[in-house]
């Protein structure tokens, strides 16, 4: 993968990062979204 790839995917992840956060603070408590070890976001399938 390219560092340029890689940039992008980061600033993503960022974005969905405070998409999440808002809308946690809109339905307070969110929808049960699990935190990794690593510190990042894994997603479960809808």
């Amino acid at each position: 993968m390219s560092s340029t790839g890689s940039a992008i995917t980061d600033c993503f992840l960022t974005w969905v990062d405070i998409l999440e956060e808002t809308e946690k603070s809109k339905v307070g408590g969110g929808k049960g979204r699990m935190h990794g070890p690593t510190g990042k976001h894994e997603h479960k399938p809808d």
